[in-house]
C-alpha cells in the first residue's frame, strides 16, 4: 500500500469530526452525507491476446456540515478494493468560510485541483491545464487580496471509473496571490517549485524547475478589458547538467459589447519555456499574433472570425529552420424559427518553411463546413457536411480531399420519451499511422422513462474502420436508473464490444454499476423568545422589511408598497413570515455571519427581484442588523403591426393586420444601472404578432427599451412608417398600450 500513513490519518479525522459534530449539536446546522458502492468490471474472451480482466470497485463517501460563524466541513473519502492491498483512490478534508475578521481561511488536505493563473477572464487560445495534487492547500480570501499556498505531488486522474488519484514522483510546492488595486485593476503572481518529473511510464523529464507567475487585468470599461499573462521558467532536464530558462507571455484586449465580442492577443512561448508538466504543456516554441471577432448582424444572423499568423524557432536557432503558419475561419449562423437553422464556415491554413532544408515544410489545406438543423414538431433532423482539402508541397504523395457527411433524426413522442438515429461516413489521415482511415458509423438510441423512479436506456453502434485491412464492430449499451426503497438509488448499465470477421481483436463486456444513498440532517427551528435580545450577551437582531421598490433607491419610502405572507429563513431553519406591514425581525440570533433567505415562490408573479434572494448578514452581539428586500412590478407594452391597404397614411378600419411579424424588444444598456437590472439588460425579447396583427410584451423588467420589427418578417417591400428602432421607457408597473406601427405596402408600378 503506498500511502497508508495518509489514509489512517484521513479517516481518523474524519472520525473525529463526525464525533465533534455530534457531540456538539448546538453548533451543528445543516449537513449531508452520501454514501455510494461503484464498481466496473471489463471481462474480454480472449484474455490471452494481451488484454486481461480487470475489475475495480470503489466505496465512496462525502459529507458537509455546516457550523454557525465557524463556515463549513466537508471531505470525501474513496476506498479502492481492486487488486490485493486497498487503499485510496481519493480523499480530502476541506474546511472553508471560517471567517477572521474581515477575510475568510480555506484549509484543504488530500486531493484538489488549481489551475496555474489568477484570472478569472480568459483568452480563447489559451489553455489553461488542470493540475491535480495530492497534498496540503490554504487559501486566504478578502475583499481585496487573496492568497493560497500548496505543497505536495503531482497526480493524475486515471483508473476504470476515471476517480483514482494517481499518485507521481513529482514533487511541488507553491503560492498564489491577487490583489485588487482598485475596482479597475487586478494583479496577480505565483510561484512553483517542481522536482523529479517523470512521465507516466517512469522515464524522467526534468529533475527541477521553478516557475514565476505575473498576470494582470485592467477594465478600461465596463465592456472593454486588458489581459496579460507571464511566466518565466528555470528548469534541468534530466540527465543535464545546465539549467535552462524560458518565458511564456501574452497580452491582448477583450471587447464585450451588446452585439460584437472581438479579442486579440500577442503570445510568445520560448523554446525553453517548461510548465509545471510537460504532459499538460499544450503551446511550445511559438511566436504569433490572434484575434477573434463574433457580430450579431441582425436579430437572426451573427458573423464570426478567427484569425492565428505565428512562426516557430522563437529562440533563432540558425540549425533550425523557421515554419510560418496561417490558421483561419470564417463563416457565420443563422437562427429562425421558421426555417431550418444554418451554420457555414470556411477554414484556410497554411505552413511554409523559410528556407529549403532537409526539413523543408510547405502544405495549404481549406475546408468548407456546413450545419443544418431544424424542429419540426416532435422530430429534430440535423445535417453536417465537412469537405476538407490538404495539398503536401513537399511531399505531394501525403495530399488528400476528406469529405465528411453526418446525418441524424431525433424524436420525442412523449414527453419521457426520446429516441435517435444518427450515421457517419468520414474520411481522415491518422497520422500516427501515416495512412487514410475510411470510417462509417451507425449509431441509435432510446431514453424512456417508466416513473420519476424508474428509466432505461440503451444504445446501438455499427462502426467500420481502416483501410488496407477493414474492422467491423459492433457496440451495444443497456442502462437502468431505478429509485429504490429508503432513499437508495441505482444506475447500472452493460456494455458489449463485438468485433465481426476478425480472430486478432477480442470481444470485451463491461459493467458498470453504482449504488448511493443520501442522508441530510439539521437543527429543529430556533424557537422566538420572548426576552429581549438585548439583554443577553452574544445575541443580536436582523429585521427588515419586504417591499416595493417603485423609484428604485434601494430604500423603503412610505408610500411604497408593503407585503405581507412572505416567508423568510436563516440557515438554521428558523423560519418567519412578514406581518401585515412587510416587516419581519429574527430575535436571540448567535452573533458571527448568518445568511437570509427569502422565499421566491411566495412573492407575486408580477413582481421582480431587485437583491439576491439570498443575504449574508453579520450580527453583532445587543445589536440589530437590517435586511431588506426590495421588489419590483413588472410592465407590459402591447400594440398592432398594420398595412395601409386604403393609403390613408394613417391607422384608421381599413387597415390590414400583419400576422407572423417578429417584434424585438432591446433594453437600452446604461452605466450605472443597479446590479438587479444588469441581468435583464442583457436579455433580448421577441414575440410574433397573431391573426389581429396583436403582439404583446407582459410583465416584463421596467426600464428603457428598443422596439425594433424583423424586417425579413415583412411582406417582400414593405416598410414601417415610422423610424426603428421605437425607443419605449417602462415605468414599474406600468401598462402601455396601443403601441401600434402602420407599414406601408410595396408600391405597384403599372404601365400606362
Amino acid at each position: 500500500m503506498r500511502y497508508p500513513s495518509q489514509c489512517f490519518r484521513a479517516v481518523l479525522i474524519f472520525l473525529v469530526s463526525l464525533f465533534f459534530l455530534s457531540e456538539h449539536s448546538l453548533l451543528a446546522q445543516k449537513g449531508a452525507l452520501n454514501l455510494s458502492f461503484w464498481n466496473r468490471s471489463i471481462v474480454y474472451d480472449k484474455p490471452l491476446l494481451g488484454m486481461p480482466n480487470a475489475y475495480e470497485t470503489i466505496l465512496h463517501l462525502d459529507f458537509s456540515q455546516d457550523i454557525i460563524n465557524y463556515g463549513r466541513l466537508n471531505g470525501l473519502l474513496d476506498g479502492l478494493l481492486s487488486g490485493r492491498d486497498p487503499k485510496m483512490a481519493q480523499w480530502y478534508l476541506n474546511w472553508s468560510g471560517v471567517r477572521v475578521g474581515p477575510t475568510t481561511l480555506d484549509v484543504k488536505l488530500g486531493d484538489s485541483i488549481f489551475q496555474v493563473t489568477n484570472l478569472k477572464d480568459r483568452f480563447i487560445n489559451r489553455f489553461h491545464p488542470y493540475q491535480y495534487l495530492r497534498g496540503l492547500s490554504a487559501g486566504l480570501n478578502s475583499n481585496r487580496f487573496d492568497l493560497t499556498v500548496f505543497a505536495g505531488n503531482a497526480a493524475r486522474l486515471g483508473g476504470l471509473l476515471g476517480a483514482t488519484y494517481e499518485v507521481g514522483d513529482q514533487t511541488l510546492f507553491g503560492f498564489f496571490t491577487r490583489y485588487k488595486a482598485q475596482d479597475k485593476l487586478i494583479l496577480g503572481s505565483g510561484y512553483i517549485h517542481t522536482e523529479n518529473e517523470t512521465d507516466w511510464e517512469g522515464s524522467p523529464v526534468t529533475k527541477k524547475n521553478d516557475i514565476l507567475l505575473l498576470d494582470s487585468q485592467y477594465a478600461v470599461s465596463s465592456d472593454l478589458k486588458i489581459l496579460g499573462e507571464f511566466e518565466r521558467s528555470s528548469s534541468l532536464e534530466a540527465g543535464a547538467s545546465e539549467t535552462k530558462s524560458g518565458s511564456s507571455f501574452r497580452i491582448g484586449p477583450l471587447l464585450r459589447l451588446r452585439d460584437i465580442d472581438f479579442e486579440a492577443n500577442y503570445r510568445r512561448i520560448d523554446t525553453d519555456f517548461r510548465a509545471v508538466t510537460q504532459e499538460n504543456q499544450i503551446d511550445r516554441d511559438e511566436e504569433g499574433l490572434f484575434s477573434s471577432l463574433r457580430y450579431r448582424a441582425g436579430r437572426s444572423w451573427t458573423l464570426f472570425g478567427i484569425l492565428d499568423t505565428y512562426r516557430d524557432n522563437v529562440a533563432r536557432d540558425p540549425q533550425v529552420n523557421t515554419v510560418d503558419a496561417v490558421q483561419a475561419y470564417s463563416g457565420f449562423s443563422f437562427y429562425s424559427t421558421t426555417l431550418p437553422d444554418l451554420t457555414l464556415r470556411y477554414e484556410y491554413g497554411k505552413r511554409e518553411s523559410r528556407f529549403v532544408l532537409p526539413d523543408f515544410v510547405k502544405s495549404r489545406t481549406s475546408g468548407v463546413y456546413i450545419q443544418l438543423s431544424e424542429t419540426w414538431k416532435k422530430f429534430y433532423p440535423y445535417l453536417r457536411f465537412r469537405l476538407q482539402k490538404y495539398s503536401d508541397i513537399a511531399k505531394p504523395d501525403r495530399s488528400f480531399t476528406f469529405p465528411s457527411v453526418y446525418l441524424g433524426l431525433r424524436y420525442s413522442p412523449a414527453g419521457r420519451t426520446s429516441l435517435w438515429l444518427e450515421g457517419e461516413i468520414d474520411k481522415r489521415y491518422d497520422a500516427r499511422e501515416e495512412e487514410i482511415q475510411r470510417i462509417l458509423y451507425l449509431r441509435s438510441g432510446l431514453n424512456y422513462s417508466f416513473s420519476p423512479k424508474l428509466g432505461i436506456y440503451a444504445e446501438f453502434f455499427y462502426r467500420r474502420f481502416g483501410l488496407n485491412r477493414m474492422f467491423n464492430q459492433i457496440e451495444t449499451l443497456l442502462g437502468i436508473t431505478y429509485d429504490l426503497p429508503w432513499g437508495v438509488r441505482l444506475k447500472a448499465d452493460f456494455r458489449a464490444i463485438l468485433p465481426l470477421g476478425t480472430q486478432d481483436r477480442p470481444s470485451n463486456y463491461w459493467l458498470t454499476m453504482r449504488i448511493n444513498k443520501r442522508f441530510d440532517w439539521g437543527t429543529p427551528p430556533r424557537t422566538q423568545g420572548h426576552v429581549p435580545a438585548e439583554g443577553l450577551k452574544g445575541l443580536g437582531i436582523i429585521e427588515g422589511f419586504v417591499f416595493e421598490d417603485r423609484n428604485l433607491n434601494n430604500r423603503m419610502d412610505p408610500d411604497e408598497k408593503r407585503f405581507p405572507g412572505v416567508i423568510l429563513k436563516l440557515e438554521d431553519g428558523a423560519s418567519l413570515v412578514t406581518d401585515a406591514g412587510g416587516k419581519f425581525k429574527f430575535s436571540s440570533v448567535p452573533e458571527g455571519a448568518h445568511r437570509l433567505t427569502i422565499e421566491e415562490k411566495r412573492i407575486p408573479a408580477a413582481l421582480y427581484m431587485l437583491s439576491p434572494s439570498q443575504s449574508d448578514i453579520r450580527v453583532e452581539a445587543r445589536k440589530t442588523s437590517r435586511a431588506d428586500f426590495p421588489l419590483i412590478s413588472g410592465s407590459t407594452i402591447s400594440g398592432r403591426i398594420l398595412e395601409d391597404t386604403n393609403g390613408s397614411g394613417k391607422i384608421d378600419a381599413g387597415d390590414k393586420p400583419l400576422k407572423d411579424v417578429l417584434i424585438f424588444l432591446s433594453p437600452v444598456k446604461k452605466e450605472g444601472a443597479a446590479e438587479a437590472a444588469k441581468s435583464h439588460q442583457e436579455l433580448i425579447l421577441n414575440t410574433y404578432t397573431d391573426e389581429a396583427g396583436a403582439y404583446i410584451f407582459d410583465n416584463i423588467f421596467p426600464g428603457e427599451y428598443e422596439l425594433m420589427i424583423g424586417e425579413g418578417s415583412l411582406p417582400k417591400g414593405a416598410k414601417p412608417t415610422v423610424r426603428l428602432p421605437v425607443k419605449i421607457i417602462l415605468d414599474a408597473g406600468k401598462i402601455l398600450e396601443k403601441q401600434d406601427i402602420l407599414i406601408l405596402p410595396r408600391p405597384i408600378i403599372k404601365s400606362l
